[in-house]
């Protein structure tokens, strides 16, 4: 019942690009965190107790600014891309996300 009202007030129209994005936006996150843990820390374990964690890493977020423009516009609308052989647009997010965090990060080291 509740699919055919929505049907009708063309909301299901809106449904899919709603998860484009929603899958363009979450994908680049994990790309970062992949790349952190694995690749730039080597799985290091850190004790975070008593430590204040309020610094905005500014390069991680420009890296997913980047990541999710080249996820949306490998993504399938109109204006596609062909930046990576591959089609699927969230795996685009985030093996871009993975290969321009590791290079930012190894260009532009952290001062610690």
């Amino acid at each position: 019942m509740f699919a055919s009202l929505f049907a009708a007030f063309g909301i299901l129209e809106r449904l899919e690009l709603f998860l484009i994005i929603l899958t363009v936006s979450i994908g680049p996150i994990g790309g970062i965190f992949i790349c952190d843990y694995y690749f730039l820390r080597r799985m290091q374990k850190h004790d975070f107790k008593g430590k204040a964690i309020s610094r905005v890493n500014y390069k991680a977020v420009g890296v997913y600014l980047i990541s999710f423009l080249i996820g949306w516009t490998t993504s399938g609308h109109p204006f596609t891309i062909r930046i990576f052989p591959f089609s699927i647009f969230a795996f685009n997010g985030i093996l871009s996300s993975i290969i321009l965090y590791y290079a930012v990060m190894k260009i532009f080291p952290d001062k610690e």
